[in-house]
This record gives structure tokens, C-alpha cells and sequence, in this order.
């Protein structure tokens, strides 16, 4: 997700292998983030978690929130049972 420079990475649980991908997509939390500036680090080697934990925090609320209606809206198609 980008703001202006920032930009936040989200990452899912690892799918179990029994799990079916739509199941595990449309049930799947994310749970883990990384923060960077672009512009003062555009190769991404500086997580900012902790030291931009305000502007973290608001941002992993929008990418939670955003990820939340992607996965009301998407569909479910029950003939794709591929793991």
C-alpha cells in the first residue's frame, strides 16, 4: 500500500497444505508488515515498523481495512478446488 512515499507491505499466515487457496484467501488474515520510505530508501532495506510506529499503525489499520472488503467482494467459485 502507498502514502505518498511510505509504503507498507502486508503478508499472510502461510497457507496449510490441506487448505484450499479461495478458502485460505477469502479467510486469511494478514499478520505481518514492513514499513519503508522510498524516497530515503527506495531499495526497501530499512523496515520503519518501529520507528514510524504512528504512521504504522494508521497504515496497517487502512491495508487491514482494505483487505477486509477484498475479500467481501471477491467471489467464491465453488468449482475451484485447487490447493
Amino acid at each position: 500500500m502507498r502514502e505518498g512515499p511510505w509504503t507498507l507491505l502486508g503478508w499472510l499466515r502461510p497457507k496449510d497444505p490441506d487448505t484450499l487457496i479461495l478458502d485460505w484467501l477469502k479467510e486469511g488474515r494478514l499478520e505481518r508488515f514492513a514499513l519503508y520510505n522510498l524516497e530515503a530508501d527506495p531499495g526497501q532495506t530499512r523496515d520503519l515498523m518501529e520507528g514510524e510506529a504512528e504512521r504504522a499503525a494508521g497504515m496497517v489499520a487502512a491495508m487491514q481495512a482494505y483487505w477486509r472488503e477484498i475479500q467481501a467482494d471477491s467471489p467464491y467459485w465453488d468449482g475451484w478446488k485447487m490447493k
